[in-house]
């Protein structure tokens, strides 16, 4: 928001937004514009996890992102994980066993009962290919837990706005300092 005034009597608000004019429909715009990103490390600082998925939304599936790192940053081939996800106590995603080849997997969980927060549990399961599990590095049986909040949507803001603005406005008017 852009506050520009002259004088006391004559104020100015304007909301500026980085999201373009463009053609598409409500759905398509809420997985393009709303994405959280969070990262966690195992104890033993040898994986990063960096967990991005679209804000929580009612009768809507989240769509998650899992990338492996190492401490310099560069992807992990070859990890073994499971993963669960739940919302208010209810399971919206889970498989065990799973494998990335190339240190990035996405997932799409069940339609959601609300807009509320979800945990994202990862457990590592271990560094290399599958079927050799006698060879795999790294942690296992160690679980990173990640809590996605939904951020506040369009209609929060324009009350923040109409309530700074209305505030000023008062301040203004009947010259009471804040």
């Amino acid at each position: 928001m852009i506050l520009e005034s002259d004088n006391l009597s004559s104020i100015t608000a304007s909301l500026v937004t980085e999201t373009p004019d463009i053609a598409i429909d409500d759905e398509t715009r809420h997985m393009e514009s709303a994405r959280l990103a969070i990262s966690g490390m195992s104890n033993d600082g040898q994986i990063l996890v960096e967990v991005t998925s679209t804000t929580p939304k009612e009768n809507m599936s989240l769509d998650v992102t899992i990338r492996f790192f190492d401490e310099l940053e560069n992807p992990i081939k070859h990890v073994n994980y499971d993963v669960s996800i739940i919302q208010e106590g209810t399971v919206v995603f889970e498989e065990t066993k799973l494998h990335t080849h190339t240190g990035e997997s996405t997932l799409r969980t069940n339609v959601l009962d609300s807009d509320s927060s979800v945990d994202v549990n990862i457990t590592l399961q271990g560094i290399g290919l599958p079927g050799e599990d006698i060879k795999w590095t790294g942690p296992v049986n160690e679980t990173i837990t990640f809590k996605v909040v939904p951020e506040f949507g369009t209609i929060a803001m324009m009350i923040l706005v109409i309530a700074v603005i209305s505030v000023i406005g008062l301040t203004t008017k009947s010259r009471l300092r804040v």
